[in-house]
């Protein structure tokens, strides 16, 4: 079976047509298709991932007290992070005292005994 696309039919016609035209031969390309796709390198090592669970012991850094009849948390009470070194509490109880109403001292002071007192069971 001969394809459409022939160059035969073509050359026979121009033949009949021009008798004195020196006669070709055509011939018919086929389009070649190039397809693009990334290259993988077989030799390159890809990156593995691996994350690995270790079951931890969680503990409770929160510290409460009671004053007034209430529980209170004492990190939030003195307005600090309750992973905030021993430091910046003192510092921040510090300002409080002198910032605040003397009605409040208590409140401060409590907060401040107990936070002190869990760091000293701690260690």
């Amino acid at each position: 079976m001969k394809d459409d696309l022939s160059a035969e039919p073509i050359i026979a016609e121009r033949k009949k047509e021009n008798a004195d035209v020196i006669p070709f031969t055509a011939k018919v390309l086929e389009p070649k298709m190039t397809v693009l796709e990334p290259e993988i390198k077989e030799t390159e090592a890809k990156p593995e991932i691996v994350l690995e669970v270790i079951p931890m012991q969680s503990r409770n850094l929160k510290v409460y007290f009671a004053f007034n009849g209430h529980d209170w948390e004492a990190y939030e009470a003195i307005g600090v992070p309750v992973n905030a070194p021993l430091t910046t509490v003192t510092k921040m109880y510090q300002h409080l005292i002198k910032t605040s109403d003397a009605s409040t001292f208590d409140f401060f002071e409590s907060a401040y005994q107990a936070i002190l007192k869990r760091r000293r069971d701690r260690s």
